[in-house]
């Protein structure tokens, strides 16, 4: 144990070095929070007197309070300033009453709406001149060592909306700061909302666009994957039956210029094609063909006198046979909303 004494004499002396060092690197949160604290601790301990609520120094200390709760998570006790300073203001308001800066900040929307044009001159008047500011700091607490915000010409004016969207509505509350000193705030906040989903009507007229244009892919690719190729009756039908071959067999001009154009599946009238519109709202696209015959086309079935006929299913819509997205079209759906949520969020 003997050895071991000077090496803690050592480490003491090194402690205290290091606590020295601590007190000088403080951060600027616990400075202010002593500041706050030893005021507060001499006024419950009685050391202001018998009207601790009106004295001075207990006034400096919670005017350094911003009320950010930052107190009650950094106390080892967990010490809510913010319900102390709370209560002080209530107690010195009773006692004393609002102070001059209290009454013209709690004031200030009557002011706005009622006197703004006088209300903008006189700021103008007090940030041009030193005098004034230090005039406005002895009298009403306002720091001369910084400008007063100027007030804006116009406030914010909401503008009519178009749609108002089905999946609820949203309110937008515009404070009396932001309406007549950063009007700005307030439009890009809007903007946001229009944007980021509430009405969701371009997307979805986008989504339906996108739709359709792989739709027409579908009929120039003849199906993706490939469409189940054409019965030879079918082609013999095309072709103009009996009609389309000479008494030595071979093809009529008419049947020969057929054949050499190719038969083209689901393409024989171009009347299927050109059937199939697209619909929209803030909450579907939509993509379908008025033609009775569109149906079975799509998805399969039995057709014919007596259902004798087996047609097999042809996708023409981006869809497969059990309903989900052609991988084509999901791609270029998801970009479309990828980037209807990059222009909400401003990328």
């Amino acid at each position: 144990m003997g050895p071991c004494r000077p090496r803690g004499g050592d480490v003491l002396a090194a402690r205290a070095e290091g606590a020295d060092l601590l007190a000088r690197t403080a951060d600027p949160f616990q400075e202010r929070l002593r500041a706050v604290r030893q005021p507060v601790v001499a006024a419950l301990n009685g050391e202001l007197g018998d009207e601790p609520f009106a004295h001075p120094d207990l006034a400096a200390a919670m005017d350094l309070c911003v009320s950010c709760k930052g107190c009650k998570k950094e106390c080892p006790s967990a010490v809510d300033m913010t319900l102390i300073k709370t209560e002080y203001l209530a107690q010195r308001n009773a006692r004393l009453g609002p102070s001059r800066r209290v009454r013209l900040f709690a004031g200030l929307p009557r002011w706005l709406h009622a006197r703004r044009s006088l209300l903008k001159r006189l700021v103008r008047l007090r940030n041009a001149s030193p005098w004034l500011a230090g005039v406005a700091e002895r009298w009403l607490g306002i720091s001369a060592r910084r400008p007063i915000p100027e007030i804006v010409a116009d406030g914010f004016t909401a503008p009519a909306l178009d749609a108002t969207g089905t999946r609820g509505k949203v309110m937008l509350f515009v404070d009396t700061f932001t309406h007549y000193y950063t009007p700005e705030v307030a439009e890009a906040a809007l903007q946001r909302l229009e944007h980021a989903g509430v009405d969701l009507s371009p997307a979805m007229r986008k989504i339906a666009q996108a739709l359709l244009l792989e739709t027409e892919r579908n009929f120039e690719a003849e199906g993706r994957p490939k469409w189940t190729p054409l019965a030879e009756a079918t082609k013999h039908a095309r072709l103009g039956g009996k009609k389309a071959y000479k008494k030595n067999g071979e093809l009529t001009v008419a049947a020969q210029r057929r054949q050499d154009a190719g038969f083209r599946i689901l393409q024989h009238t171009g009347q299927l094609a050109a059937s199939v519109t697209t619909d929209y709202d803030s909450n579907q696209a939509v993509i379908g063909s008025n033609k009775v015959y569109a149906a079975i086309h799509q998805f399969g079935g039995e057709a014919g006198r007596g259902r004798k006929v087996e047609i097999p299913a042809r996708p023409y819509l981006p869809l497969t046979t059990d309903g989900d997205l052609q991988p084509e079209a999901r791609e270029e759906v998801l970009d479309t909303i990828l980037r209807h949520l990059k222009r909400a969020a401003g990328v």
